[in-house]
């Protein structure tokens, strides 16, 4: 049949514009694998690609292999320059296994990131070549990334590369990539028939009960094996509901014995992961460690029991010592609310809404300290628990302002990422855990069981949501736990603040983008056994995107404002917040552009919304038709428009309080001056946030009758040569110098630091005679004799440099460094009563110099220090150079005389490992023995 003109157009024009539409679309993605080697070139054409300096050598899979040096530092180089949001990539290249030091596989991204892998993965080794492997996801806010993967070598030592593979997966719920063999911890359990039978008995009790309740005589002995390491150990059963209980899957409570650890952990857990959500928990740790908040250790790994078939567990550390060093914290007791009365009521069925009053077990409840023997057993630990037990009680009874129990700042970020991860579970009464710091006498949060098997509801879309001046003064009970964190402004800005940062995309992406190579490994090692489970990250995103609709207000009907009186060039304003979080006043505009006069920060509470409460006053002077205001920790402004006559409620009024300032010192623009002459202090000096303390050129400040000074502000001593500023105790009493947390660096100019004390208060202990804890600290020309602490100068968590300086007749040691970094140049140790310098967990640089008559150690490392010696004398000392537990020191022109050892090298805590110490040149004169290094530990040192 012929056809008519009219359709034969019709056609042409929906095959054109089919053509046409197809040839704008972007390319259809596609998982697929890209090869570079030697010996082939590329697998796909249509990326760009250098194979790099190939040469004629045995290869991985071929006759050639690319050659990279400093000279020809990089090769086999894939340029991906499609990459899509959330797409993942997995990059692997093999590399000749030659003992050479550093040769990396990089990864270079247009958006940022620098990725680089040099540690290979041993089980992957293969005919000497070793496999590098990283991965990387691509932001879900980018339109479009370019990648970049190559090999790379520095080095003038050449390194052999072969095989370079990149795999790109779909953009989809964090997909597998290919052909990668999935390596994890396994441990096996070993328990006699008459320990099994006896948890059986447990179980099946618990199982008839409801719950489980564990005590004392629980627990069973048996073996623990790691590989080839058998460790004695013992077990009980773990949970409170049962259905850690079901099946032939239990949960465990392991306690390893004395000097056994796994993981340099004594005492842990394993659990299902599904009974914590699975990675939901392990995400929740995640993000707390990444804000340097507390958190114990999690993961996975193949557990079995008396040979049967192993399944997929979740680990988890327990309240221990542990804990707290692997986080950088002094030991200290870490606390609990007793809720052995809450599951009680449970066993009784008597806990409901309705009952609560019968059975009062939150408020019976007692503050107790995990290990609970030792604490107690322990006089500075039973001291330190007694306070921190005051603490405790204060919190449950909101009796102290929050400031004085916590450390608001992680309280803060804890809150904020509760709320993100909706870790609920973890605020209820009995799973607060809390560690006392000894440093700062203050609470901190140790996040932990933020899960059930599902997320805990919370009755408001976060914490922090409407807690208004009402609902808090209003809240009873456990309600106290939360609320009464609000009370305080500090903090409501603080916790405002993190709350967006973390339900920012950029950031939330940035931090799951380091966490990409471990999700999917563990998301392999939980789908070994559930094979239909998927990490959903994109619900974490819409969480992150729900909360900051919330933080933000409406243009209209967030704040309201009255124009309550006008007399003459001054206003009277009254207001309400009806959003859903504080708002910060900050000037008043005549148009809608730009705001006219700013005013000093008014924070409004959000409204209770029940009529005449909470209205809000403000006088300024001037005109004014708009308020403009801010949310904490918001950059941008909002506005609403002020009414024009008064509101039709009364006003209720607000009055504040101020507190006296001491007569040693004035205060001018937020400075706190010293006078400039001789201070008889007899009472403590405390000096808040928020200023500058300064101390002049030839001031004496005398602390006596046991007073103290402690300055979360900054502190500038500014003596000089012919003026230095004197601080001493001429009865000896004085509880140190410290500066706790400052936000800004402190500088000691010309300072003589005498005959001062310890601070040891309700126990809170300071150990040095000046303490710097969390705090950058410049010290020049300073001196510091004749104190009678533990430690002469302690820096503790602190960047620092000190140059010019002696410390002398010391009770004790010197300078003692906790996890601090930082330089000590042209320094004298004379006369110490223990060690000179002591480095806990720590990097510095000791440069030129000198040591006499120090009671044990010149310089001691322990705890992972690394530490650069470049020109130190040491004499008439003990022992010259002491490194341990997994510390290295670097020595170069050193001179030892008299002295009853030069080098001891040793591993003094079973958790860590062997010390090394590298001596590039040195001389050593009447030394009785040169050196003392246990097995393992090394010396290394010029032979002449």
């Amino acid at each position: 049949m012929k056809k008519h003109p009219l359709f034969k157009s019709i056609v042409f024009f929906i095959i054109t514009t089919v053509v046409f539409y197809s040839s704008c679309q972007r390319p259809t993605l596609k998982e697929e694998t890209i090869t570079l080697d030697a010996n082939n070139g590329i697998s796909n054409q249509s990326y760009r690609y250098n194979a790099g300096p190939v040469i004629q050598h045995e290869g991985f899979s071929g006759s050639k292999c690319v050659e990279v040096n400093d000279k020809n530092a990089f090769g086999l180089s894939i340029v991906i320059e499609n990459a899509r949001p959330g797409e993942h990539f997995s990059a692997e290249v093999r590399r000749l296994d030659q003992k050479s030091g550093a040769a990396f596989l990089v990864a270079e991204c247009s958006w940022g990131p620098y990725l680089k892998q040099n540690i290979p993965i041993d089980s992957m080794r293969e005919k000497n070549w070793d496999l590098l492997h990283l991965n990387l996801m691509v932001p879900q806010y980018l339109q479009q990334a370019v990648i970049k993967f190559y090999v790379w070598n520095p080095n003038k030592i050449p390194v052999l590369f072969d095989d370079l593979s990149v795999h790109r997966s779909l953009p989809d719920s964090l997909a597998e990539p290919k052909n990668i063999q999935v390596q994890f911890d396994s441990l096996s359990i070993e328990i006699d028939s008459a320990g099994m039978y006896k948890l059986e008995h447990i179980r099946q009790k618990a199982i008839q009960k409801g719950i489980l309740e564990s005590g004392d005589a629980d627990w069973v002995s048996g073996k623990l094996i790691n590989k080839d390491d058998v460790m004695q150990a013992k077990f009980r059963l773990k949970g409170d509901w049962t259905d850690h209980l079901v099946g032939k899957k239990w949960s465990f409570r392991i306690k390893l014995n004395k000097n056994h650890y796994w993981n340099r952990i004594r005492t842990f857990s394993v659990q299902r992961p599904e009974s914590r959500l699975f990675l939901r928990e392990w995400l929740f740790h995640q993000l707390l460690l990444a804000e340097d908040n507390l958190s114990p250790r999690y993961g996975f790994l193949m557990l079995q029991l008396n040979n049967r078939t192993p399944g997929i567990y979740a680990w988890e550390e327990f309240f221990e010592k542990q804990l707290l060093e692997y986080h950088h914290r002094r030991e200290g007791p870490i606390v609990k609310f007793n809720e052995d009365g809450f599951w009680q009521s449970i066993l009784k069925g008597l806990s409901n809404n309705t009952l609560d009053t019968l059975t009062p077990y939150y408020a019976a409840s007692v503050i107790e300290p995990f290990k609970h023997n030792k604490t107690l057993g322990n006089p500075l630990l039973r001291k330190e628990f007694l306070q921190a037990q005051k603490l405790m009680n204060a919190y449950k009874y909101a009796s102290l302002p929050v400031s004085e129990i916590f450390n608001l700042k992680q309280m803060a970020v804890f809150f904020a990422i509760v709320d993100l991860m909706q870790a609920y579970h973890s605020l209820r009464w009995h799973n607060l855990r809390f560690y006392y710091n000894p440093l700062t006498a203050r609470l901190e949060p140790i996040g932990y069981d933020g899960f059930g098997e599902e997320a805990m509801p919370w009755s408001d879309p976060f914490i922090g949501y409407r807690q208004s001046k009402y609902r808090i003064s209003n809240a009873r009970g456990e309600d106290l736990l939360t609320t009464a964190f609000f009370k305080d402004t500090v903090f409501y800005r603080m916790y405002i603040h993190d709350l967006y940062h973390f339900s920012d995309p950029k950031w939330l992406d940035a931090e799951l983008s380091k966490l990409t190579p471990e999700i999917r490994y563990y998301g392999q090692i939980i789908r070994k056994e559930y094979p239909d489970y998927k990490t959903n990250l994109s619900a974490l995103f819409d969480r992150a995107a729900a909360l900051r609709k919330i933080l933000l207000p409406l243009k209209t009907g967030s704040v309201t404002a009255y124009r309550l009186s006008k007399r003459g060039n001054q206003q009277q304003l009254v207001l309400k917040n009806f959003h859903a979080v504080p708002v910060n006043i900050i000037a008043i505009g005549l148009s809608k552009q730009e705001p006219g006069q700013y005013i000093n920060n008014l924070l409004v509470y959000p409204s209770d919304q029940q009529g005449q409460s909470d209205w809000d006053t403000l006088s300024f002077n001037g005109e004014g038709h708009y308020l403009y205001y801010r949310i904490p920790g918001i950059d941008s402004m909002f506005l609403c428009e002020i009414i024009d006559y008064p509101p039709p409620l009364p006003i209720k009024s607000k009055t504040s309080e101020f507190k006296s300032l001491k007569n040693w010192f004035s205060i001018i623009d937020k400075q706190v001056v010293f006078k400039n002459s001789l201070l008889q202090i007899k009472q403590d000096i405390l000096i808040p946030k928020g200023y500058r303390v300064i101390i002049p050129a030839g001031a004496t400040l005398n602390f006596t009758d046991s007073a103290s000074f402690i300055s979360y502000s900054p502190v500038s001593i500014e003596g000089n040569a012919g003026q230095p500023v004197l601080i001493q105790s001429t009865d000896s009493s004085a509880r140190g110098f410290s500066i706790i947390q400052a936000n800004e660096p402190s500088v000691f100019a010309y300072a003589h630091f005498d005959h001062l004390n310890t601070f040891n208060e309700a126990g809170r202990i300071l150990t040095g005679a000046v303490n710097i804890y969390e705090s950058a600290i410049q010290i020049k020309h300073c001196r510091f004799s004749r104190n009678q602490c533990e430690d002469a100068l302690n820096i503790i968590r602190s960047d620092f440099s000190m140059s010019e300086s002696s410390i002398s007749h010391t009770l004790a040691d010197g300078l003692d460094l906790d996890f601090s970094h930082g330089t000590i140049s042209h320094c004298r140790f004379r006369y110490i009563g223990n060690d000179a310098m002591d480095f806990s967990g720590s990097r510095v640089d000791v440069d030129s110099c000198y040591v006499k008559g120090a009671g044990d150690k010149g310089l001691s490392a322990g705890e992972a220090s690394h530490v650069q010696v470049n020109a130190l004398h040491i004499e008439h000392s003990l022992r010259g150079i002491t490194a341990k537990d997994l510390s290295l020191v670097t020595i170069d022109k050193l001179s030892l005389f008299d002295c009853l050892y030069g080098f001891v090298a040793f591993q003094k805590k079973p958790e860590y490992g062997p010390a090394v110490i590298r001596v590039k040149s040195f001389n050593a004169k009447h030394i009785r023995y040169l050196d003392k290094i246990e097995a393992g530990s090394q010396l290394i040192y010029p032979v002449p």
